[in-house]
């Protein structure tokens, strides 16, 4: 979890916070994070596919303007390095 908190806060280029910190480590929790989660609270599979596309758009626009990302599991059809 480590890792990944710094990442973050890394890839956003914010400074150490003890707020931001603090709400990762009592809100962000393993139990919480449950991939496909999200799915089930959105009202139909047409208004899943919505999300799905704009989430591709803001990757693609984000792989644009930084580089490559890591893959996000199973929104992401492209390799890690944007293609």
């Amino acid at each position: 979890r480590e890792p990944t908190y710094e990442r973050i806060r890394s890839f956003l280029e914010l400074p150490p916070d003890d707020g931001m910190r603090a709400f990762f480590d009592d809100r962000m929790t393993p139990e919480r994070g449950h991939l496909g989660r999200w799915r089930q609270q959105l009202p139909s599979e047409a208004a899943a596919a919505r999300f799905e596309d704009r989430y591709r758009e803001h990757l693609t626009a984000i792989r644009e303007r930084f580089g490559p990302v890591p893959p996000t599991e199973d929104l992401d059809p492209s390799p890690a390095t944007g293609g």
